[in-house]
């Protein structure tokens, strides 16, 4: 099925989590410590490709060395933060929620389309992110209550509780009905264990999509903040000439009720994955007078330096106000 499924699609920038090592390459620094270790230094060779060993290998850091499937449960319980396997009717959905006492507002952030394929044609067998770079982003949330919410199979397949796991929910149907229906029940679980009465959501990529959607979807919803986000699906689908996404649902076709939400989405000037004309093609969907306006930040591309530089771009005047949107 995969196969026959990889055959329709050409994602030549398809949105991942992370585009940065595959898993597969993921045993490269373990495999050249290994080498390390049984290399016997002569005279001849002096002993160079020991230490080009030792330095690629200390060149990653220790996150690099962990599993994937492993990664959002570990980062997590080292800050601190409730990580869980959550039942979202049709799909079980990895959660994390921090520990900060109950507010009347939640902000919650959404994962990104994660390790959709492995290539131009290959459909990866389990979408899990390579770097969850929304739940690390998640980590750094600078002001009151927060949660983590992955996207359907993430995290679960792994863990023998993929249910409903067709590839088709990475590909096609990423942005789908079920989808949204199955996240916004776990958003549910979310704002209730945390005593919330109102949302910001936040999301990264293809989480921002969802975000979007879901924030279509509810009278809950204080403020939206997307990064990097494909929030016009069909003009990003034909801006880059993939495949259509058409078992996915767009937020451009649901501007009438989102223009009246305060929102920010946030772009990166090096980003040749989501460039800020797709976000443009949206705003112009949304018109005049949506409380709606994007933000480019200069050196970012579709991965860097988003969690790095969180902690510091949360304190900025428009994203702040946003985020902020409990107060107003």
């Amino acid at each position: 099925m995969i196969a026959r499924l990889s055959a329709l699609y050409q994602p030549a920038k398809e949105l991942t989590g992370c585009i940065a090592p595959r898993r597969a390459d993921a045993s490269a620094p373990l495999a050249a410590a290994a080498m390390a270790a049984r290399y016997r230094p002569t005279r001849r060779n002096k002993g160079w490709p020991v230490l080009l060993a030792v330095l690629v290998t200390s060149a990653c850091s220790g996150n690099d060395l962990i599993p994937a499937r492993n990664k959002a449960a570990r980062f997590a319980a080292e800050a601190g933060w409730r990580y869980s396997l959550t039942d979202g009717g049709a799909f079980v959905v990895a959660t994390a929620l921090s520990p900060r006492p109950a507010q009347q507002t939640l902000t919650v952030y959404l994962e990104g389309d994660g390790l959709a394929f492995l290539g131009s044609r290959r459909i990866s067998p389990d979408p899990t992110p390579s770097t969850p770079i929304a739940l690390q982003m998640a980590l750094n949330h600078a002001d009151g209550a927060a949660a983590y919410v992955a996207r359907p199979c993430q995290y679960t397949l792994a863990a023998g509780q993929g249910k409903n796991c067709h590839p088709r929910y990475w590909t096609s149907h990423r942005y789908a009905p079920e989808v949204i229906d199955s996240i916004a029940q776990v958003v549910n679980g979310l704002k209730h264990s945390a005593n919330a009465s109102r949302l910001v959501l936040v999301g990264y990529s293809g989480g921002g999509t969802v975000a979007a959607l879901l924030a279509s979807q509810r009278d809950d919803v204080a403020g939206l903040v997307t990064i990097a986000a494909n929030l016009d699906v069909k003009y990003w689908v034909s801006r880059e000439r993939l495949a259509p996404l058409d078992g996915s649902l767009d937020p451009a076709d649901f501007v009438r009720t989102l223009r009246a939400i305060p929102q920010i989405h946030l772009t990166g000037s090096d980003d040749d994955v989501v460039p800020a004309d797709v976000i443009a093609s949206y705003l112009g969907k949304l018109g005049n007078g949506a409380a709606a306006r994007s933000l480019r930040i200069q050196g970012f591309s579709h991965v860097c330096c988003w969690v790095e530089k969180w902690p510091e771009l949360q304190h900025m005047t428009d994203l702040s106000t946003v985020m902020r949107a409990k107060n107003q």
